[in-house]
């Protein structure tokens, strides 16, 4: 007979992570510790052992027992731990820091066997005399960002404690089962109801359900198959910008991973055309001091919805921004997926998110410096998006990089996001006062791309007099089927835009499309739009523009007044339809 599995049940953070990994991807945080000094190795391996046995969120397994659908933490008895060594002594210099940061992710990439109570992985890299890298992956389920310093912390202790041959315990830390044994009352008790109104409340009067599905800029029409292993990309971020950024944020009285994030939504609303944005920032969750050295998952992603138009002032986004960021602060404990957002248990996930890193640290120990290196932009990976912005380092050494889902996004479209970003920072820092819609709107090398998409094709020798507006396109596309033709979310060649334009054509005929027979066309600023004004076209009937952000009357009105017999509308932007009307669209 099967012995049933007993444990304690699993935090919310947990339960995200784990569920996550059971999807496809490796849920982990990532650590890189320089070592520089005399170091003793065994006594490092053994210190490495005596910190396992000391937290048990590091020897815990993750069984589903028969009935359930969630895992329950079993937490396994100390045993030996590996630490291979790796030597990096013979390689130049200057291909080491590629080789770590490969290493790291080989260590962080492969699924963690959870069931077995595998939830970490370590390697020390000898790199020369006095000099090492302690590099460690750690499973979301066991470390988030803000468990890594107090992860370290009690590995400095216990090597001290080595090589002193203090063979005596000091008091055991707080355990993370006993945490999440809080996190999940405070969640279902009497006290959790006023925390949970706010961010019902919070997420009734900004529509989020409905903010989820907005596209974002340049994402792909279509979402590739394969699990979820995101990319990054460098924002290109001078030291003297970043040190003004600094000093800006301080002068108007703000953090800097506010200004920065502030910054983030402006890109974002400019891409979209809308003045409101959704951004899951990641919170670290530590502000109580019991807190702040527990090693284990804290930090879960709020959602922080506003909106500024491009005449706002960044200032003045960065106060609106700070404002979110302190009331979300104030019930982060009571936000989770499965209690507030009201869909089946699991569900969610922002596609757009904001990620700020603890601040640089060290620790010493008998003339051993220990310090961090981040090695790689994403240090962490806690939750699904696909586009993220992350922020670490401090002052001129503020590093910036944005992550990206493969399936939803190609490198060089992430890559014009990075740098339409730092245009802005760069404008920011010499016109700081200035409307955000009077700021640099992109880079300078996405610029030219434009100027180059925009100049006209020679016409001489051809003859479009008495040609349909369908017919002089065809013409183009026969011409240069593979140039680009679309840049507006997606990226589509004229051949591409033509045949999307073609389906859509042969539905609005057969749906009664045709010449005096309007159109009307409910769609965001996309390639969509283009698509469907292309495709009326094509059907010989003439289009009906209509503003999706425009309130519902107003658009059933506009309905009402043209009598189009049809519309074209993604269903989530479908205004009230009065009478008879055929709506095409997802």
């Amino acid at each position: 007979m099967t012995k049933p599995i007993e444990g304690f049940r699993s935090s919310p953070q947990q339960l995200r992570a784990w569920r996550l990994q059971r999807e496809g991807a490796t849920s982990c945080s990532l650590l890189s510790l320089r070592l520089e000094g005399e170091l003793d190795r065994r006594a490092l391996h053994r210190s490495l052992a005596a910190t396992v046995a000391r937290n048990e969120i590091l020897r815990t397994a993750f069984r589903v027992p028969a009935g359930l659908a969630t895992p329950l933490q079993v937490i396994h008895d100390p045993g030996a731990v590996s630490l291979p060594e790796v030597d990096f002594r013979e390689l130049a210099p200057e291909h080491r820091p590629g080789e770590l940061a490969a290493l790291l992710g080989v260590l962080g990439g492969a699924p963690f066997d959870l069931e077995q109570g595998e939830a970490w992985r370590a390697a020390l890299v000898q790199l020369g005399p006095g000099d090492h890298e302690m590099l460690l992956a750690l499973s979301a389920v066991c470390a988030d960002p803000g468990a890594l310093e107090p992860l370290a912390a009690e590995l400095v202790a216990a090597y001290a404690r080595e090589l002193a041959g203090d063979e005596g315990q000091p008091e055991p830390p707080l355990q993370y089962a006993d945490v999440a044994q809080w996190q999940n009352s405070l969640l279902e008790g009497q006290d959790a109801e006023e925390g949970l109104a706010v961010w019902r409340e919070h997420w009734q009067v900004h529509d989020i359900d409905a903010r989820l599905s907005w596209p974002l800029p340049l994402q792909e029409s279509e979402t590739a198959p394969g699990p979820f292993a995101p990319r990054d990309v460098a924002v290109p971020l001078a030291c003297e910008t970043a040190g003004a950024l600094a000093r800006l944020a301080g002068a108007w009285g703000a953090p800097p991973q506010v200004l920065i994030l502030a910054a983030w939504k402006a890109v974002i609303q400019r891409g979209t055309g809308r003045d409101e944005t959704l951004v899951g920032v990641l919170c670290p969750g530590r502000n109580a001091e019991e807190l702040r050295g527990v090693i284990g998952p804290l930090a879960r992603y709020l959602p922080i919805a506003g909106r500024f138009s491009r005449e706002s002032s960044l200032r003045e986004a960065v106060a609106q921004v700070g404002q979110a960021m302190k009331k979300a602060e104030q019930w982060e404990e009571y936000f989770s997926w499965d209690h507030v957002a009201g869909t089946k248990p699991g569900a969610g996930g922002f596609p757009l998110c904001f990620e700020a890193g603890t601040g640089d640290w060290k620790l010493a120990v008998n003339g051993l410096q220990v310090k961090p290196v981040w090695r790689l932009a994403g240090r962490a990976l806690l939750d699904s998006f696909s586009l993220s912005l992350s922020c670490s380092g401090e002052g001129e050494s503020l590093r910036l990089a944005v992550r990206y889902d493969p399936r939803r996004y190609r490198r060089e479209a992430a890559g014009r996001l990075a740098g339409r970003l730092a245009a802005l920072l760069d404008s920011v820092v010499a016109r700081p006062e200035a409307s955000l819609g009077h700021h640099a709107a992109m880079a300078d090398d996405e610029l030219g791309l434009w100027l180059h998409l925009s100049r006209a094709p020679q016409a001489a020798g051809r003859r479009w007099e008495g040609k349909t507006l369908a017919a002089v396109f065809e013409d183009q596309v026969d011409r240069t089927p593979d140039r680009l033709a679309v840049v507006a979310g997606d990226l589509l060649t004229f051949r591409e835009l033509d045949v999307r334009a073609n389906r859509l054509a042969h539905h609005l005929r057969a749906a009664g499309a045709g010449p005096e027979v309007p159109v009307a066309l409910c769609l965001d600023r996309s390639a969509e739009a283009v698509v469907a004004i292309l495709a009326v076209w094509k059907a010989g009937s003439c289009y009906v523009p209509l503003d999706p952000a425009q309130p519902a009357d107003r658009l059933a009105f506009l309905l009402s007044d043209t009598a189009a017999p049809l519309l074209v509308s993604r269903s989530r932007l479908a205004p009230g339809q009065p009478g008879a009307r055929k709506r095409l669209g997802g």
